[in-house]
């Protein structure tokens, strides 16, 4: 059975890591759950975009690779957020570029309330988590570039899923995720083409044509046909109409008085 990774990374905002992510941030405990929660399926999201394309796939498994030994944290507990969001930084800028994380960081700081600049921190803090789980979980599985790039691909829909709608609206409008719904997109069969003046739906679709009625088909002459009974009715009609007329214009001859002989 796959892992989810998103539930992972979720498990280790521990309440004294996000003590110390709230110190470092200067929010509240409660604001720090928040943002540090939405914060982890939106870089997942985006690592699974990155390694959609085979470059992107070994740009991350080596950089994984060259993680140093220990638990980030481990390094949150012994060296502070500060220096794990250092590290974060660098690691995530060279995955995304900078333009990239400064886009993120100002979507993340909107939604948490903490501004441009403690977005890009939290995102700092939270990469070397999210990172460090995706290595542990390379080096357990003992994935390649590839299988590793097949585990997250398999769970984009989840994590972006995971992304509180505020957020995913203004990382979908960056241009940085694709918002799916509910993992789905579902084309609907195009209309066929309306003519203009054509009687519409609401949805667009245009309504069905009446069929003509069934006409009754046509003779020799291309004149559509009779039943033949009621030909044969109109024509003696017609006959008995004509002697009618011819009876009623002859004269009756009188007969004069007979002589006697």
């Amino acid at each position: 059975m796959a892992v989810n990774l998103n539930s992972i990374v979720t498990q280790l905002l521990t309440p004294d890591v996000i003590a110390q992510i709230a110190s470092f941030l200067g929010i509240d405990k409660s604001a720090a759950q928040k943002a540090a929660g939405a914060t982890i399926p939106t870089i997942l999201a985006s690592v699974s975009d990155l390694v959609g394309t085979p470059a992107g796939a070994n740009q991350l498994s080596k950089l994984l690779s060259q993680q140093q030994g220990g638990s980030p944290i481990d390094l949150l507990r012994n060296n502070g957020a500060q220096s794990l969001a250092q590290t974060g930084s660098n690691m995530l800028s060279g995955l995304f570029g900078g333009r990239t994380m400064d886009t993120m960081g100002q979507a993340i700081g909107r939604f948490a309330g903490t501004g441009d600049s403690g977005g890009k921190s939290l995102l700092s803090v939270v990469g070397p988590l999210v990172l460090g789980t995706l290595g542990q979980q390379q080096r357990d599985a003992g994935l390649d570039a590839n299988g590793l790039a097949s585990l997250l691909r398999s769970q984009k829909d989840q994590m972006v899923a995971a992304i509180p709608s505020g957020l995913a609206d203004q990382l979908s409008a960056a241009g940085l995720i694709e918002k799916t719904g509910a993992g789905m997109r579902v084309e609907w069969p195009r209309p066929p083409p309306q003519e203009a003046g054509s009687p519409a739906l609401p949805n667009g679709r245009p309504l069905a044509r009446a069929k003509p009625p069934m006409m009754p088909p046509a003779g020799r002459n291309g004149h559509i046909g009779s039943p033949r009974w009621l030909s044969l009715a109109v024509l003696a009609g017609i006959r008995f109409s004509a002697q009618l007329s011819r009876r009623s214009l002859k004269v009756p001859q009188s007969r004069g008085p007979q002589l006697e002989q």
